[in-house]
């Protein structure tokens, strides 16, 4: 009981003297208030016209009493230096108060301006995007797994439905499924959307977050062209003891590249090993929602009995499909 006592005793005494020591902070706080009542006033004033300049300087003078330049803080934050816009004029409020200088920072432009800017600026990157493409194009192309016959391709000659097909798969995030005969111009039409994909790059995403224009090689990161069976040949050489890849590595690559041409999709034999392969990589592609562009000989419903219902229900489910008939492009 008495231990209990004397620490009830401590308790009050130590609320006694908080108590005490805030109400002395108070009374100094008031007392200098009163006596820099004055220069308050001043600064307030000189802050109503706007006079930023002179504002500070008073609030310099006065600077080391500590209650008193609380206040001052107060008098400036509610009353933000005024700025004009450097494009048209406009008068614009100053950010980003520091309380130690007791300054606004400058934004320079008012916010119809400063969007201007950046828009402007991404005019200019793609501008400058888009020649860097235009001069090397075929490097891009080959570094991507294009054959070399096929870096001419182009929308020309092809019906007016399906280049805008293509042309809403290229502003969209829809795949493609191009289907037709043999000489029907798909893998060659495909290629022609790679381009396209590879030109409008949205230059003020990308841009921010790597170097396509300074390493050339990036873009092998984010465009790939590939027939399916090599891509099932790459994963079985994967297989060899000497081999520096992975089955897991390579299925990973191609599950995350951000756009992937799949040519010739069907004319592997469909053993369950195919299966299982393909349904990996195109499952973890819908899952991610990555543009996938494929190119066979068999119509959708055929691919269907070819491989399984699995494979090309998620085709259906991402790509639009286009039908090339027409004669053999080849021998015209």
């Amino acid at each position: 009981m008495t231990t209990e006592r004397s620490d009830n005793n401590e308790n009050d005494e130590l609320k006694r003297m908080n108590d005490e020591l805030k109400k002395k902070r108070e009374n100094l706080k008031a007392e200098a208030l009163k006596d820099y009542g004055g220069m308050l006033a001043e600064i307030k004033k000189h802050l109503a016209k706007g006079d930023y300049a002179m504002a500070r300087q008073l609030a310099g003078d006065i600077s080391d009493t500590a209650f008193v330049f609380k206040e001052i803080i107060k008098f400036f934050q509610e009353k933000p230096e005024t700025f004009h816009c450097n494009d048209c004029g406009k008068e614009i409020e100053g950010v980003m108060f520091k309380e130690r200088t007791l300054t606004w920072r400058n934004p320079y432009l008012c916010e119809s301006c400063e969007q201007k800017e950046k828009e402007n600026e991404i005019d200019r990157q793609k501008r400058s995007y888009g020649n860097f493409v235009e001069r090397k194009m075929p490097e891009i192309l080959k570094i991507a797994g294009v054959q070399k016959l096929l870096f001419p391709a182009s929308f020309e000659n092809f019906p007016s439905t399906v280049v805008q097909t293509c042309k809403r798969s290229v502003m969209g995030k829809h795949g493609l499924y191009i289907w037709g005969g043999v000489g029907r111009g798909k893998t060659w039409l495909s290629v022609a959307l790679l381009k396209e994909l590879i030109k409008t790059l949205d230059v003020a995403k990308e841009l921010s977050n790597s170097s396509l224009t300074s390493d050339i090689n990036q873009f092998r990161k984010m465009y790939r062209f590939i027939y399916v069976s090599s891509l099932l040949m790459a994963i079985k050489s994967s297989y060899d003891i000497n081999s520096s890849l992975t089955e897991q590595g390579i299925i990973q690559e191609y599950t995350k590249i951000p756009v992937l041409v799949l040519d010739d999709i069907g004319s592997e034999k469909p053993t369950e090993w195919v299966r299982e392969r393909l349904n990996m990589i195109i499952y973890d592609r819908n899952l991610r929602g990555l543009k996938t562009i494929y190119t066979s000989n068999i119509a959708p419903e055929e691919l269907q009995e070819r491989l399984d219902e699995r494979i090309t229900s998620r085709i259906h489910q991402q790509c639009e499909i286009i039908q090339l008939g027409g004669p053999d492009r080849r021998r015209q």
